[in-house]
C-alpha cells in the first residue's frame, strides 16, 4: 500500500528476533513508522506497545482488505497523488468513504463517492448538531462493522474517529467544504 505500512510490517517481524525478554523489556528494538488512526497509548512499553500496536493494525487492515484493491488503489490515489510516498493513515479514507456510501444507501465496497453524493451527504447532515451527526455516524459504522465482519467490541476502535469525523463534517457543512473529508472517487 505504501512505503511506511510495509517497513513497519517488515520492522514487526524484526522485534521478535530482536526483543530482549530478560534485559531490556521495555525497550522496542525496532523503528514503527505507520501512523494508526488511534495511536497506542505510549506509556505501554516493550511487548505489550507492540501487542496494542499489533492488534490497533489489525482491526485497521481488516478494514482495508475487506474491500477490493483496486478500489482502494484508486481512492488512495484520488486522496493522496503520490499515496505510496506519503506519512498517512490508509485506512481513514476508507472508512470515510465507506461511511459516506452507507449513508447514501450505495454499495460500500466501490468506494466511490461523486460530486452529486457530496450534495446528498451536505444535505442529510445541514442544520443538525455535532451529537446529531455523531449518533448518524455511529449507526453507519455499526452497519458498516457488521458488512465487513467486526465484533461490537473491535469497532469501539473507531470511537474517536466518528466523533473527529462529526466535528469536521459540522465545520465543512458551515464552510460547504465537504469534499475536503470525502474522496472524489468517481
Amino acid at each position: 500500500y505504501n512505503v511506511y505500512y510495509i517497513d513497519t510490517l517488515k520492522n514487526l517481524g524484526l522485534f521478535f528476533d530482536q526483543y530482549e525478554i530478560y534485559y531490556e523489556a521495555h525497550e522496542i528494538p525496532c523503528s514503527i513508522d505507520y501512523p494508526l488512526i488511534n495511536p497506542v497509548k505510549e506509556e505501554l512499553k516493550g511487548i505489550s506497545f507492540i501487542e496494542q500496536y499489533m492488534n490497533h493494525l489489525t482491526i485497521e487492515s481488516q478494514m482495508i482488505n475487506y474491500f477490493e484493491i483496486h478500489s482502494v488503489i484508486k481512492l488512495l490515489e484520488n486522496s493522496i497523488s503520490n499515496y505510496k510516498e506519503h506519512y498517512f493513515n490508509l485506512c481513514e479514507p476508507v472508512l470515510i468513504n465507506a461511511i459516506g456510501n452507507e449513508l447514501l444507501h450505495h454499495e460500500i465496497k466501490t468506494l466511490s463517492i461523486s460530486e452529486d453524493d457530496i450534495f446528498l451527504i451536505e444535505n442529510l447532515f445541514r442544520g443538525r448538531t455535532k451529537e446529531e451527526i455523531t449518533r448518524i455516524l455511529e449507526e453507519s459504522m455499526k452497519t458498516v462493522g457488521v458488512k465487513i465482519g467486526y465484533e461490537p467490541c473491535e469497532l469501539l476502535y473507531f470511537s474517536e474517529t466518528i466523533t473527529s469525523l462529526a466535528i469536521r463534517i459540522e465545520l465543512s457543512i458551515v464552510s460547504e467544504s465537504l469534499s475536503n473529508i470525502f474522496v472524489l472517487n468517481d
